[in-house]
């Protein structure tokens, strides 16, 4: 149903097909409406400290180390073309002098 270029397909499809389900005849209900017990059940949440880091300890174990991944890479290759620029800098340098105590 997503399509893998975003959220767009998605909510396009979604725009094209409840229309189409209702004039089909079927019927949206949310689980309270089709279940009262949980009507009762169900209310404002109010997370807990715990919860908050829970939160913080997910990000840690699958975001963060991706982030850090990616700006790793992105500092060597940058410090990889900058090294090779200043070593052909050098070198190009060197041989220039190199040749003209030649001559």
């Amino acid at each position: 149903m997503g399509g893998g270029s975003g959220r767009q397909l998605t909510i396009d499809y979604v725009a094209k097909i409840i229309p189409a389900a209702l004039k089909a005849g079927l019927v949206f209900q949310t689980m309270p409406q089709v279940q009262p017990g949980l009507q009762a059940a169900t209310g404002k949440i109010t997370p807990s400290c715990g919860t908050g880091l829970t939160f913080i300890l997910v990000k840690a174990i699958y975001a963060w180390p991706n982030a850090a991944l990616r700006a790793t890479f992105i500092y060597a290759l940058v410090a990889v073309i900058a090294v090779r620029a200043w070593l052909n800098a050098a070198l190009a340098l060197w041989r220039r002098w190199r040749v003209r105590r030649v001559r």
